[in-house]
Parts: C-alpha cells; structure tokens; sequence
C-alpha cells in the first residue's frame, strides 16, 4: 500500500466517541455522512488515483489504493484494520490498543488557516503538525470529510470527486477464503 493511502487513512482515523463531540477549535476528522471521495496524489511525479468510502451508520472506511487489487478496511468501533490484497487472497488484520489510533487528534493543537473550495465542495484549511514535527493543511468539510491535504507547498492529496450518499454494503465486506495473517501489534510495530 502506498505512503500516500495510508496517509489517508490514517489521518482520518478516529475513536468510536460520538462524532459530534469536538472542540470548537478543532475539526471533525471523519464524516458524518455517507460519501465517497476520489482523489489524486503525486507519488514521485507520476499521478495515482485513490477512492475512500465512508459508511457513517457502521462506522467503516475503505481505502482503495492506486494499486489494483489493494484495498484497506478500517472497522472505528472495533479498532481493526484489514489491508486486503486480491492477487495475493490474504488478508493482514491489525488491532489497535486504548487511546487514540494512530493519527488521531488526540492532543494535536489546530488552527483555523480560512475557507476553500476542492471538488466544488466548501471546506476550512486546518493546519496542524504531523508525526515528523512538520506543518500540515488539511482542507476538511465542516461534516468530517477531508477534502486535501498539504505539507508546506505540497499537496500530498486533493478530491477530484466527492459524492454524498448511501454506500453499497459489499464494499465493507471482507472476501471469503482469503487467508488470514495476524499483523503487528501496535507495540511491535
């Protein structure tokens, strides 16, 4: 999977604590309502594209990576994450301890940087620091769904399409007959 993908993913990450609990100062980090946003990212010149669906009811994420085949489920009430590999039918199943999941908020101080639009969708630049200490903008909806995101002048992914509404439930189903491999836990990673 690539760094971008996981980027994705896990800079949408957050807790099963209700959704409508934030800090004014901070925004949401996942959405409130069914979507599905394709994006664009720049990996070393050349340009991928990724696809999330969002189920909010469930609280699941699917991550499709530019490479075919590899996609990456995220269970938020059950903190699992599968990354599912088609050509290889295996699934890498991972399990998070207490406390936040790896890029969540938690404790992460963020400023409000003014108002965009991507994919002609309304969103607020919130700029925060990333796990390397450095500045990164996330152009996020005031529902939860990040819409681009930047480090310095860099934009590491941006929305080309963003479509709100109900989300096929095959999507967040794992295959049958794939094998099954325990990942690292969050201590031995």
């Amino acid at each position: 999977m690539t760094r971008a993908t996981l980027a994705l993913a896990l800079s949408l990450a957050a807790s099963a604590a209700p959704l409508a609990a934030r800090a004014a100062d901070a925004p949401l980090i996942v959405p409130t309502r069914d979507v599905d946003v394709t994006y664009q990212t720049d990996q070393g010149g050349q340009r991928l594209q990724q696809r999330l669906h969002w189920d909010a009811k469930d609280q699941f994420m699917r991550v499709d990576s530019p490479s075919p085949g590899l996609w990456m489920l995220i269970e938020y009430r059950n903190r699992r994450v599968f990354v599912v590999s088609e050509p290889q039918k295996s699934i890498v199943e991972t399990t998070a301890t207490a406390g936040p999941l790896p890029g969540q908020p938690g404790g992460v101080n963020f400023t409000r940087r003014g108002t965009d639009q991507v994919a002609g969708v309304p969103c607020t630049d919130w700029e925060a620091m990333d796990t390397q200490g450095q500045p990164t903008v996330a152009c996020i909806t005031d529902d939860g769904v990040m819409l681009r995101a930047m480090r310095g002048r860099t934009v590491l992914l941006q929305a080309q399409r963003v479509a709100y509404g109900p989300q096929d439930p095959a999507l967040f189903r794992l295959p049958d007959g794939y094998a099954r491999i325990q990942g690292p836990g969050p201590n031995e990673q």
